[in-house]
């Protein structure tokens, strides 16, 4: 079997014969074997932000992540996701079709 590249392109070496150095050679040429297939690597990995929150609020997190045996983080994140879905539903109730 040949290399991940040529299988995908439905080459293999039993069937190419002699010619399949030579198909080889000119996609490492060509940069074809070096090149990225698909979509680019996800850049929205988590990253830490600082907020300040009204006493009341932080309160609020602390307690609902301590019953929940959750980090504070993962509570704001679904909070936050609730939030956003909340809205987009509120906005497509709004426009006219």
């Amino acid at each position: 079997m040949g290399p991940p590249r040529l299988v995908r392109l439905g080459i293999r070496s039993e069937t190419v014969g002699p010619s399949y150095e030579n198909v080889l050679s000119c996609l490492q040429k060509d940069g074809a074997m070096s090149k990225r297939i698909g979509r680019p690597p996800r850049r929205d990995d988590p990253q830490r932000i600082q907020i300040v929150l009204p006493g009341k609020l932080r309160q609020w997190l602390r307690v609902r992540a301590a019953r929940e045996a959750k980090d504070q983080g993962d509570v704001i994140t679904e909070a936050l996701e609730l939030y956003r879905k909340r809205i987009r539903e509120k906005s497509a109730k709004r426009k006219p079709k």
